[in-house]
C-alpha cells in the first residue's frame, strides 16, 4: 500500500500523456497579474483575437530588443505552440505586436495598450522585459485571446535583487538561466552572485587559477548566462568578497594577499591583487552598473582599514564607469577614512552600521534585513532559517528594518523610517543554500518579495495575493516548462513526501504536435540535470526511495523549455491517530516547511514545520484526529542540534473550544531533547494543541521545529 502526506496523496497515478494539457479556464474581468500594475484600466470590448502565428514591429529597434523578443517568442511557443515573428518593414501598421521605444519615459516603465493589436511603450530593454512579463500573465490559457485593457507601469524601488550565494555551494548554470526567467516573470531587476567566500571561489580567474573551486563555470559560461540575463531585462551584479571571508585568497597566494584579514586589507600586493580580480569580473559582467565589494564580517580588521579598501576599489571601480556595493560593515567613518557616499550600502543586522545612521550619512541604502528576507540553509547543511511568504507579504516595508533574532534590538523594536529616495529598494539573500532545496524554498519567498518591491502596495490583502499567486505561477510553469507533475496544492509544486513506494507518471506537453513521434520525456532520479541520451519514460517511474527527479522534454535533439524538478522524499510512518491529520497553525507557513509535516510519518531532523515568530506570543498547533478517540499518550519529534529544545505544552480538547493541558516542557530536559514522550490517563477527544513557545538554543529562538507530532 502507498502512503503520502494528505498534500500529495493525489499523486500516485498520474497519466502520461503527449499533447496539450488540459487548458485553464480564461480569466474573467480581472487578470491576475503579479505585481500589480501602477494603473490597470480595463476597457470594454472582447479584447483581442490570438492567431497561431503572431508579427510584431519594432518601428525604432534598440539594443537588445530583438534579442528578448526573441526570448518572449521562445516562451509563447514553449506555453503555446504560437509563432512571434517579425513583419516586413513596410507593413509595420498591420503587426499584432508593436514595440515603439519612447526615451521621454522613466527608466524601467512600459505602457501596454490591448484592443485590436498590442501596443506597447517602452523606456528601454528593462521596460521592454516588464511590458512582455505582464503580457505572458494575460495570455489566456488557451492561447487564442487578450483581454481589453491598458496598463501604465513603473517600478516603486530600482533595486529589487535576488542573491544567491555561491561561494558555498554550486549552482548549475542551468539553474541560473531559470532564475533569470523567473526574475524576468515577476520583474525583479537584478541576481545578485555571491561568487567569493571561504568555503568556494566561484571565478574562473585566469589571473589566480588556483582560486578556483571545482564545479565552477567556465568563462565561456560566464559570458552565456550575462547574455541570457541582458536579453531578459536582468542585471547581474556580481560580488568579490573582501577583506572578511577571503580564506582562499590568503591560503593560496599568501605572497599577494598575505597571511591575515588585516593584512589583505591593508598590503599593497593585496589591494592590487583585488582591483586585478575586479577587473577580471568586468570584463564578463558589462551590462552591471554596480559591483559588489564586500565588507562583511571582517573580524578583526581595524575599522579604518575597512573604510579605506572600500574607497580604494570604489575609486578603481568609478574608474571604469562603475559603482560599489557593499554590506553593511565597517561603521561610519570620520574625514578621510569616511566612505564615499556613492557607495551603496546594503543593510542586513542593522548592528554594526544601523539604517537609519546610513541614511543620515548620506549613503544610497538597500533593504536586506533579515526579516523578513533572509533565506538560509545553514552550510554545511545542517539547519534551516526563512519566514514564509505570507510573512514576507504582510511585513515588507522598505523602511522597515527587523531582525529574527530575539538577542537583538531590531526582533522586538525595528528600525522604522521616513521614505526617503536613497532608500532604494531590497535584496533578497538565499545564503549557503543547496541547490536541490533552491526552486521549492525560494520561489514563493521570492514571488512575495517582487509584488511588494514593484509598487509598495499600501493594502496587503493575503488572500488575494495567494489566488494571483496560484495563477501566475501555472502561467509562469507553462511558459517555461514543458513537464509537470498534477500537484494538487500550490503551495509546495517542487516537494512531494511519501512512504512506501510510489508509483509516478508524468505529463508533457508538445508545442509542435507535427513531431510528436519525436518527442520524448527524459528524466534522471539522482539530481543531475537530464540529457538526450539519460533514461526515456515509458511507463510509470516506481520510486522507492527519497530522490530528486528531474525531466526534460525533447524533440529530437531539441530541448523544450526548462527542465523540470521534484524533491521526493520518502518516510516511515508509525502508526497512530494523528498521522495524515489536518494541522492548522496560529502562524503563516511556508513551502517545504508547511504543517502537513507535522503528521506526515518523517521524524527526520530537517523534516520540520518551521514556525515564525513563536515570540513574544506563542504559537498554536492544533491537530484534528477528526472523531473524538480515547488518547493516553502523545510524543513530539523535534529539531535536535546540541543543547537546543522546543519549548511548549500539550492541551488537549473534545469540542475545539475547552482545553486541558496534559504535558508541558518550558525547560531544557535532561539528556535527549526528542522525542518528548507523555503518557497519561486515557483521555476522550478530538483535537490536539501544542502551544510552542520557540525552538530554544538554536538559529533562532524566535521559530518552532517541530518535526513530528504523534498520538496514541
Amino acid at each position: 500500500m502507498v502512503l503520502v502526506s494528505p498534500f500529495a496523496r493525489t499523486l500516485v497515478a498520474l497519466v502520461f500523456h503527449l499533447g496539450l494539457l488540459g487548458a485553464l479556464p480564461c480569466m474573467a474581468q480581472a487578470p491576475h497579474l503579479l505585481p500589480v500594475p501602477q494603473e490597470l484600466e480595463l476597457l470594454e470590448g472582447k479584447g483581442m483575437v490570438v492567431p497561431p502565428r503572431l508579427s510584431f514591429s519594432t518601428p525604432t529597434t534598440f539594443a537588445g530588443s530583438t534579442e528578448h523578443l526573441g526570448a518572449f517568442a521562445q516562451a509563447l511557443w514553449v506555453g503555446y505552440g504560437q509563432i512571434l515573428e517579425p513583419i516586413a518593414s513596410d507593413e509595420q501598421g498591420l503587426a499584432h505586436l508593436r514595440v515603439q521605444l519612447n526615451p521621454q519615459m522613466a527608466p524601467s516603465s512600459y505602457q501596454v495598450e490591448i484592443g485590436d493589436a498590442v501596443q506597447v511603450q517602452v523606456a528601454d530593454l528593462k521596460g521592454l522585459a516588464h511590458a512582455t512579463a505582464t503580457l505572458l500573465q494575460l495570455w489566456c490559457p488557451t492561447g487564442d485571446s487578450l483581454p481589453s485593457l491598458t496598463v501604465e507601469d513603473a517600478p516603486a524601488n530600482p533595486y529589487r535583487s535576488l542573491l544567491v550565494d555561491l561561494g558555498r555551494n554550486p549552482h548549475s548554470l542551468a539553474l541560473m538561466k531559470e532564475t533569470i526567467d523567473l526574475l524576468w516573470f515577476y520583474k525583479v531587476d537584478s541576481l545578485h552572485l555571491h561568487l567569493t567566500d571561504d568555503q568556494r571561489f566561484a571565478f574562473p580567474s585566469k589571473a589566480f587559477p588556483k582560486l578556483v573551486s571545482e564545479g565552477t563555470w567556465s568563462l565561456a559560461e560566464f559570458h552565456e548566462l550575462e547574455a541570457y540575463a541582458v536579453h531578459r531585462g536582468v542585471t547581474l551584479i556580481p560580488e568579490l568578497e573582501t577583506p572578511g571571508h577571503g580564506t582562499l585568497l590568503r591560503q593560496h597566494y599568501p605572497e599577494v594577499f598575505g597571511a591575515t584579514p588585516t593584512e589583505l586589507a591593508s598590503l599593497p600586493t593585496a589591494r592590487e591583487g583585488l582591483k586585478t580580480l575586479l577587473g577580471e569580473m568586468m570584463e564578463v559582467f558589462q551590462d552591471t552598473p554596480d559591483l559588489h565589494v564586500g565588507g562583511d564580517e571582517a573580524y578583526g580588521v581595524p575599522h579604518e582599514l575597512q573604510q579605506d579598501l572600500v574607497n580604494e576599489l570604489h575609486g578603481f571601480l568609478k574608474e571604469h564607469g562603475r559603482t560599489a556595493v557593499v554590506w553593511e560593515g565597517p561603521p561610519l567613518g570620520k574625514g578621510e577614512h569616511k566612505i564615499d557616499t556613492d557607495v551603496i550600502h546594503i543593510n542586513w543586522r542593522t548592528i554594526d552600521f544601523p539604517a537609519d545612521a546610513m541614511l543620515e550619512a548620506g549613503y544610497p541604502v538597500v533593504n536586506a534585513a533579515w526579516d523578513p528576507l533572509y533565506l538560509v540553509d545553514h552550510y554545511p547543511g545542517n539547519n534551516f532559517t526563512m519566514a514564509a511568504p505570507e510573512h514576507i507579504y504582510r511585513t515588507l516595508q522598505r523602511t522597515r528594518f527587523g531582525h529574527f533574532n530575539p538577542q537583538i534590538s531590531t526582533f522586538e523594536d525595528p528600525i522604522i523610517m521616513e521614505p526617503h529616495e536613497r532608500i532604494l529598494g531590497y535584496c533578497m539573500p538565499w545564503w549557503e543554500g543547496r541547490e536541490r532545496f533552491f526552486l521549492p524554498l525560494v520561489t514563493s519567498r521570492l514571488i512575495a518579495m517582487a509584488a511588494v518591491a514593484w509598487s509598495e502596495p499600501e493594502v496587503r490583502d493575503v488572500d488575494a495575493f495567494s489566488k494571483s499567486v496560484a495563477s501566475t505561477e501555472a502561467v509562469r510553469r507553462r511558459s517555461f516548462y514543458s513537464v509537470e507533475l498534477q500537484h494538487p496544492t500550490p503551495q509546495s509544486p517542487h516537494h512531494l513526501v511519501f512512504s512506501g513506494k510510489l508509483e509516478l507518471e508524468l505529463l508533457a506537453r508538445i508545442p509542435d504536435p507535427f513531431h510528436s513521434a519525436q518527442a520524448g520525456v527524459r528524466y534522471t532520479l539522482d539530481g543531475t540535470e537530464p540529457t538526450r541520451r539519460s533514461a526515456l519514460m515509458e511507463g510509470p517511474l516506481k520510486i522507492n526511495s527519497s530522490c530528486q527527479l528531474r525531466a526534460q522534454l525533447y524533440l529530437g535533439d531539441k530541448a523544450v523549455g526548462h527542465g523540470s524538478r521534484w524533491l521526493l522524499q520518502q518516510v516511515q510512518p508509525e502508526p497512530n491517530l494523528a498521522l495524515h491529520k489536518p494541522v492548522t497553525s496560529t502562524a503563516p507557513e511556508g513551502p517545504y516547511f508547511s504543517t502537513s509535516r507535522l503528521t506526515d510519518g518523517g521524524t527526520g531532523n530537517l523534516d520540520y514545520y518551521l514556525g515564525y515568530p513563536a515570540m513574544p506570543k506563542p504559537i498554536d498547533l492544533k491537530v484534528d484526529l477528526e472523531e473524538i478517540q480515547s488518547v493516553e499518550k502523545i510524543v513530539i519529534h523535534t529539531y535536535r542540534a546540541g543543547e537546543s529544545f522546543e519549548s511548549f505544552t500539550v492541551a488537549l480538547s473534545a469540542d475545539g473550544k475547552e482545553w486541558g493541558t496534559v504535558a508541558d516542557r518550558l525547560v531544557k530536559p535532561e539528556g535527549e531533547s526528542s522525542p518528548a514522550t507523555f503518557s497519561f490517563p486515557a483521555l476522550k477527544a478530538r483535537f490536539l494543541r501544542i502551544r510552542t513557545f520557540g525552538h530554544k538554543g538554536q538559529v533562532f529562538d524566535s521559530f518552532s521545529r517541530i518535526t513530528e507530532i504523534q498520538a496514541f
